[in-house]
């Protein structure tokens, strides 16, 4: 699920505008080095580029304007991500994949994608959909938006810092056909722990055969925000879906076979119960009523197994720059 960029990035697409105003023929010449050197070269291009936001690496993953000490906790975040997902990838690797597998996506044949999706995001892997292709080398771009004037779409002007503040409790903004998921305030903020403590795990009513209430409380911990933020740029990345069917636990296990790999609610319940040695789930022997629906599967790109990410700081610009998205739509998580 790799590819080279095939245009500059909307923030330099930003950056040559304005030189235009001065000297158009200065833009032509200018725009073409630019090309030339982000296909060979782009994340040199891309740390000088990036006015004076810090930038990070922590794998393929890149953490921007998020400071030492924030920028550190994403890391650590994204370390516990890689973490967690272990175990949900060798369970979907099984012949007979887990109750809790067959609980949020039902059927077996989808446990491939589901395995490859969840270790793409182990690695940072890059993709995009084919119709929109990326500004940037098209791995994830964590981007902590600490003020207003940062973070803008170049289509609507919408401000993604006051796009955090309409909902106090937006923790991230993933930017649909774009590789940046803003990293709203809320996040560090908030006195919510980071991964959940042992042997956390729903509970069924099993007069009624439905998990009690509407499990977001068993998925408030920030490692399993952090991972729907990041699963939300690769499902729409491969499916170029941006509809999120259901976050309501109950609602998420009666969607159709193929709807499941396509909301990410169901992804993080999933790992969130295999990771809590969770047993106790709803009877489905008999088969659950589900809406008629297209079942095929997207396709999904190998990627080679990685390690946990290694975190590397990339240096920053001095300039003071707003960096100019491009997206189709945007996800608040």
């Amino acid at each position: 699920m790799s590819i080279a960029p095939l245009a500059t990035n909307a923030f330099e697409f930003y950056i040559l505008c304005r030189v235009t105003t001065n000297d158009t023929m200065l833009f032509i010449i200018f725009l073409h080095f630019s090309v030339f050197v982000l296909i060979s070269r782009s994340h040199v291009l891309l740390q000088k580029r990036q006015g004076s936001y810090d930038v990070t690496r922590s794998g393929r993953y890149t953490i921007v304007n998020c400071g030492n000490r924030d920028a550190a906790r994403v890391a650590s975040l994204l370390d516990n991500v890689w973490t967690v997902l272990q175990p949900s990838i060798h369970d979907a690797s099984l012949i007979d994949p887990s109750p809790a597998f067959r609980t949020f996506f039902e059927s077996a044949g989808n446990a491939p994608y589901v395995k490859q999706l969840l270790t793409n995001v182990t690695i940072g892997v890059s993709l995009y959909p084919s119709e929109i292709p990326f500004h940037q080398t098209g791995s994830p771009i964590l981007i902590c938006a600490t003020g207003g004037g940062q973070i803008v779409g170049k289509r609507d002007g919408i401000d993604y810092y006051y796009q955090c503040l309409l909902d106090p409790y937006n923790s991230l903004i993933a930017i649909g056909g774009t590789p940046y998921i803003v990293v709203c305030p809320y996040l560090f903020s908030s006195g919510v722990p980071d991964s959940p403590p042992p042997d956390d795990c729903l509970t069924v009513n099993t007069s009624i055969n439905r998990f009690r209430g509407n499990g977001l409380e068993f998925t408030k911990f920030k490692v399993w925000t952090l991972l729907e933020g990041i699963l939300r740029y690769y499902i729409y990345a491969t499916t170029g879906s941006l509809e999120v069917l259901a976050t309501d636990v109950n609602k998420c296990v009666r969607l159709g076979v193929g709807q499941t790999v396509r909301n990410p609610s169901n992804y993080v319940y999933y790992v969130a119960s295999i990771y809590g040695l969770c047993r106790d789930f709803p009877d489905f022997s008999v088969p659950r009523r589900r809406p008629l629906e297209n079942t095929t599967l997207p396709g999904f790109i190998h990627s080679n197994y990685e390690g946990p990410n290694a975190t590397s700081r990339a240096g920053s610009a001095v300039s003071n720059q707003t960096v100019v998205v491009d997206p189709s739509s945007n996800m608040g998580t």
